[in-house]
């Protein structure tokens, strides 16, 4: 019983700080703080946080490095709130029986992460709207499932540290 006390409270925090996160990405008040570090192990130590929720949800999780480091500068915070709620994002539509794949690699200079799932899938129409505030598909069953602001936060860190 503690325990499930416990991940409530967690759950709970993690949301007053998403509302948080929000409010200050709305105002203009937040800051980078970049540091030098490797992301590719930052990347797969996020993924092993979410190693024993997809075993109990009967998912399989694969973190694919397709390079095994790069040493390069961003914001560790808000790198793992990126991971984190695509993550979240990743498992709210996967069946138990399905996958979720983390890759990162290096592209033209750049760091591309990608994160897939064989969840329901989104429409083509609907695949650039996900990131905006608040929006939540038209498929009725999806309705009740989110706010419409984590992906949206998740762009908009990405953008801060000068991603796409």
């Amino acid at each position: 019983m503690l325990g499930l006390i416990h991940r409530n409270a967690d759950l709970l925090l993690s949301l007053v700080n998403q509302i948080l996160d929000f409010r200050r990405l709305e105002f203009g008040n937040e800051k980078v703080n970049l540091s030098y570090g490797d992301i590719v192990s930052t990347i797969g130590d996020i993924c092993d946080t979410f190693r024993l929720k997809a075993r109990q949800e009967g998912i399989s999780l694969d973190f694919q490095p397709m390079v095994e480091r790069v040493e390069t500068q961003f914001d560790r915070d808000k790198m793992t709130k990126i991971i984190m709620n695509l993550l979240a994002n990743a498992f709210k539509f996967t069946d138990r029986g399905g996958s979720i794949t983390v890759s990162t690699d290096v592209l033209d200079g750049h760091v591309v992460i990608r994160v897939a799932d064989t969840g329901i899938g989104i429409s083509d129409e609907e695949k650039q709207l996900v990131f905006d505030r608040f929006y939540q598909s038209d498929n009725a069953h999806l309705q009740a499932i989110g706010s419409g602001i984590g992906l949206h936060i998740v762009r908009e860190y990405v953008h801060l540290q000068g991603g796409e």
